[in-house]
């Protein structure tokens, strides 16, 4: 279960950067496409502005004479000419595409038009255009798409006068790009991903299949080298049977005389090391349903330990294991293994076994290592060695299956003196 979560950990952790990626594109990207929209408009604005100033001071110029018929030229500075002059302004800038109302302020006169359009009090559009000639933006935009841009009149620095209009097309196009920067980033996301997830369908097919083969073949490697290592365990005592019956027929055939009980013990000792190497071999391999289950390998040591010592004698197994040392897995099956390690590692000469456990890198490791003392000799090493219930080809091959179908390993290192210490390493798991 560990090792699951931790694989999905990956394609989740990615799934969100990819999602806080597109999330932060999209942001950006609007951000970016408002404040281009933003400027286009206010530069289009200005000009316009600056073209509607010079038309408000042609008319001005056109209706002014007629109005103070003693003066030659206008006087720009005149407020009530401005004001006899203000609807006709009005009636200009009504032609302009959207218009809201004008405001226009000199000296004393304070002239704001917001009629012709049938704009509401609750707009606040005469108020708003007299601020807005009060304040130093030369354009600004409310929320609802009513833009107020100065006006500047030339040669009349003392007058000062708004424009508000409202910009319904740039409202739609703005509300366009803004769909479609949002959907562009969604639509190559989800189109990277599918991608993404296309070769990875793919590749995990492939994977699967070679890993399938690799699988196949290590099955057949480690049946070949259980299948020679029974052979091996089973010919030797039927080899020795079958020399023995040999002897016994030829001493009744030239003697007369009957087998001594020494050389059926012999054969009955020969036929129970090949039942021993058979029921070994149904323990650890037998057919039945995996049960998995979650337990303390620490304990598990320390009962195998204390069975094989009441069951048998065998030389002192020193166990370190730490506590808390948690698998998922079949325990019968392991105990067997460890159980049957045990006894093999019995028979190697050494005088104790010293057993660790501990958990390193997300995996719980045994290591079982014979002891060796100088009160052993060379002689009862060998004597020993050769009194093993099992060969390491069959007792090695056997534990590596169980181990690896739990997702652990087993490996021999084998030492300059020829001893052998065994490693046995299983997927770590959370405690309940």
């Amino acid at each position: 279960m560990d090792i699951a979560r931790r694989q999905l950990a990956v394609p989740v952790v990615a799934a969100l950067l990819g999602i806080a990626l597109v999330l932060g594109t999209i942001a950006f990207g609007r951000n970016r496409v408002s404040d281009f929209m933003d400027t286009a408009l206010y530069r289009a604005e200005s000009e316009s502005a600056e073209w509607l100033g010079m038309r408000a001071y042609a008319v001005f110029l056109e209706q002014a004479p007629g109005i103070d018929a003693a003066s030659q030229r206008a006087d720009p500075s005149n407020p009530r000419l401005w004001q006899a002059c203000f609807h006709t302004i009005v009636l200009e800038f009504a032609r302009y595409p959207g218009y809201r109302g004008v405001a226009l302020t000199v000296g004393w006169a304070e002239l704001a038009d917001a009629e012709l359009a049938d704009a509401e009090p609750k707009d606040g559009i005469k108020s708003a255009l007299l601020d807005h000639i009060k304040g130093t933006d030369k354009v600004r935009r409310r929320a609802d798409g009513v833009v107020f841009s100065t006006v500047s009149v030339p040669n009349c620095p003392q007058v000062r006068m708004a424009l508000a209009r409202t910009n319904a097309l740039h409202l739609e196009e703005r509300a366009g790009l803004m769909n479609f920067v949002a959907f562009v980033p969604v639509a190559v996301a989800v189109a990277a991903w599918v991608i993404v997830l296309s070769f990875w369908y793919f590749g995990r097919g492939v994977r699967r299949v070679l890993f399938e083969r690799e699988q196949a073949r290590l099955r057949m490697a480690n049946l070949s080298d259980a299948a020679r290592g029974i052979a091996h365990e089973v010919r030797n005592p039927l080899n020795a049977v079958s020399l023995t019956l040999q002897y016994m027929q030829r001493l009744a055939e030239r003697r007369g005389a009957l087998p001594s009980e020494a050389e059926f013990t012999r054969i009955h000792a020969e036929l129970q090391r090949v039942n021993t190497v058979v029921d070994g071999f149904v323990r650890l391999a037998r057919a039945d349903e995996f049960q998995s289950q979650r337990f303390d390998l620490s304990v598990m040591l320390q009962d195998v330990d204390a069975e094989l010592r009441a069951a048998e004698r065998i030389i002192p197994c020193n166990m370190t294991p730490v506590r808390e040392l948690w698998v998922d897995g079949d325990r019968v099956r392991l105990a067997e293994v460890v159980r049957t390690l045990l006894r093999h590692m019995s028979h190697s000469g050494a005088s104790a076994l010293k057993v660790s456990a501990n958990a390193a890198g997300g995996s719980v490791l045994v290591r079982i290592e014979p002891v060796h003392t100088p009160e052993i000799t060379t002689a009862d090493a060998t004597a020993s060695r050769s009194t093993r219930p099992n060969s390491p080809l069959l007792v090695h091959t056997l534990s590596r299956l169980v181990l690896e179908a739990h997702g652990g390993s087993f490996s021999v290192e084998v030492a300059a003196d020829g001893a052998e210490s065994l490693q046995l390493r299983l997927p770590q798991a959370q405690r309940e």
